[in-house]
């Protein structure tokens, strides 16, 4: 199991349950520099402050009781950890998000979709004391029950519990998944977690086929009856989402870029980012930019 980030963390005020879910009030910040949760999640829960800022380059407003999800490699600008803002976070590890996904495979694809593209969400305030009555569950439990009878088990129940009121919390705010009680195929929940936890993201169908003993026709198939999108759909929307985070970071030159998700050559890359993003990697690139500096300059707002 892949460890959490923990160099986003502030350790001073971090509670840990080992390598599965970490518990903080604050993130560090260093000047100039993004946050990514690399291998699992980040769930903020707001009890304070007002704010307008910005993930991804897209406008949002934070206020009390508000909910921010950031999946693995979405871009956090930092600045709003450092402000007026009272925040409980809980850094979750791939492992617990695989549990999460288990729950239903295809109703956990509509989710995941969904909250990449809407990360913010407004809580009521029974949802919120539910949410927060978690985090001092686990609070006291961390650093207070030392001496108490298996509390490992308790944790792990207690873990469990907060991932089930999660979930059910999710299907509630958004009212157009589906839900299907009958068992989903092992391939399709497998197959997102081998291609979460793969970076650089193969391109190619016959290797994720191959270790799930399947055969690249049958895994499309799959795919297209779980979510009606092909393997390569897939497979190319999580390439895609690592080539534009990527392109934000304008320290890494579009050779790097390549270099670093192993393209066989910059022309390759050009060609395959044109054929999905409509124009070429410095363009795309240019194009980022300047969306930041006019939201920058219209909205005079903290980036986040």
């Amino acid at each position: 199991m892949k460890s959490l980030n923990t160099e986003i963390l502030s350790p001073t005020e971090t509670m840990f349950l080992k390598n599965d879910i970490a518990l903080t009030d604050t993130l560090n910040r260093n000047e100039n520099e993004t946050i990514k949760s690399k291998n699992g999640f980040i769930v903020g829960f707001c009890l304070k402050g007002k704010r307008t800022f910005r993930l991804n380059n897209k406008l949002y407003h934070i206020m009390p009781n508000s909910m921010i999800i950031c999946p693995s490699k979405v871009i956090v600008d930092s600045d709003l950890i450092n402000t007026d803002l009272e925040w409980r976070f809980f850094i979750i590890s791939s492992k617990v998000n695989d549990m999460l996904s288990a729950l239903n495979a295809s109703e956990s694809w509509d989710v995941k979709q969904i909250v990449e593209q809407n990360p913010v969400w407004q809580l009521t305030e029974q949802c919120m004391r539910t949410f927060l009555l978690y985090y001092e569950l686990i609070k006291i439990h961390l650093t207070e029950l030392n001496t108490y009878h298996h509390k490992k088990e308790r944790l792990r129940a207690l873990l469990q519990a907060f991932i089930y009121d999660f979930h059910q919390t999710l299907l509630l705010l958004i009212p157009n998944i589906r839900y299907e009680p009958k068992q989903e195929h092992h391939l399709f929940p497998e197959f997102l977690r081998i291609l979460s936890n793969t970076y650089p993201c193969k391109r190619k169908i016959y290797y994720y086929a191959n270790l799930l003993n399947t055969t690249p026709k049958y895994l499309t198939y799959i795919c297209k009856r779980q979510c009606g999108k092909t393997a390569s759909d897939i497979i190319n929307q999580h390439m895609i989402k690592d080539i534009v985070t990527l392109l934000h970071d304008t320290r890494k030159s579009i050779k790097e870029i390549s270099n670093e998700l192993d393209f066989p050559n910059l022309s390759f890359f050009g060609t395959y980012v044109k054929h999905h993003l409509k124009m070429s990697p410095t363009a795309y690139r240019n194009k980022l930019l300047q969306e930041a500096e006019q939201i920058t300059e219209k909205n005079d707002v903290v980036i986040f």
